[in-house]
């Protein structure tokens, strides 16, 4: 069998794509984390995940720890640290590694480059939504190594309205989403069809750009969809970009003007995703029937 390795496997995406790759039954899975000795560490062990210790700030360990594999799920957390140039470097660290080793075939967990459309979108020094642009830039550093890439291209995640973006009651008891976006239509994802996507991707042994997503929704859609399965009424609220931008939270000026991006370049955006074929291929799951699957932590 071969072996695939997983960064961040303790995390949301990497152990998604753990439990994906386990399900094919064709592959032994190596996990890299800083934490080999964690409680989430010992529960990918006991389901017969080998477990390593790896610095992605350190190329000659990562090149240790990915020894032996004939694949592997890059991926890298801006939020982590929220410093682009960081997350840059160790995105270029991971695929040095992978060359050092010799593995063969990589899935990269990456973003569009929201600077290659001209728009009024202030800049936040020299990136626009850096969240989206660091990953860009390690698009193109892996493009230039000797390996074979898959850029798994992700969107909004489907479970941030379980924690950081969760509908939260106002002073009149209606549970509000808050997101400066209107009433635009944009692609969400959830982090299961991730690990299934990157999956595929490792078993059918596709190269290039593979977009995931897992449905296309307007807040208005998303809202009575949230009222339905929780019983709990929810409304939302679109701030404009200039009232976000000012709440004042780590990270707000970036989401914001990423939901301006959103809006401003729907169908491009949008157009990127074909949804009906990924329901064919990755078996992608709809908004409705995730919120049906995850109505307890939508409540409240």
């Amino acid at each position: 069998m071969k072996t695939i390795a997983v960064c961040g496997a303790t995390g949301r995406q990497g152990g998604n794509v753990v439990n994906a790759l386990l399900a094919t039954k064709k592959y032994n899975v190596r996990a890299l984390t800083r934490s080999p000795s964690s409680e989430k560490a010992k529960a990918l062990q006991e389901k017969g995940v080998e477990v390593v210790e790896a610095d992605f700030d350190d190329v000659d360990t990562l090149a240790t720890a990915f020894g032996g594999c004939d694949g592997a799920f890059l991926v890298t957390n801006f939020w982590e640290h929220m410093d682009t140039k960081k997350e840059i470097q160790q995105g270029k660290n991971l695929g040095d590694a992978c060359v050092q080793a010799g593995v063969k075939h990589v899935v990269w967990s990456t973003l569009l480059d929201t600077r290659e459309q001209k728009d009024d979108i202030p800049m936040i020094g020299e990136y626009k939504v850096p969240h989206y642009e660091g990953k860009a830039e390690i698009s193109r550093y892996l493009d230039k190594l000797n390996l074979q890439t898959t850029h798994l291209i992700t969107t909004f995640y489907m479970e941030n309205l379980l924690d950081n973006l969760k509908a939260k009651k106002g002073e009149d008891g209606i549970k509000r989403l808050v997101m400066p976006i209107g009433d635009t239509r944009f692609p969400v994802v959830s982090l299961v069809d991730i690990g299934k996507a990157a999956s595929h991707c490792l078993v059918n042994d596709i190269k290039g750009e593979f977009f995931i997503a897992s449905d296309k929704v307007t807040l208005t859609e998303m809202s009575n969809i949230l009222t339905e399965v929780t019983s709990e009424e929810t409304s939302f609220y679109s701030p404009s970009y200039a009232e976000y931008r000012s709440y004042g939270f780590p990270g707000c000026e970036d989401l914001s003007n990423m939901f301006q991006w959103y809006a401003v370049h729907q169908d491009m955006h949008c157009g990127k995703f074909n949804v009906e074929e990924l329901k064919k291929t990755v078996g992608v799951t709809d908004f409705h029937t995730w919120c049906l699957a995850n109505a307890d932590g939508l409540k409240g």
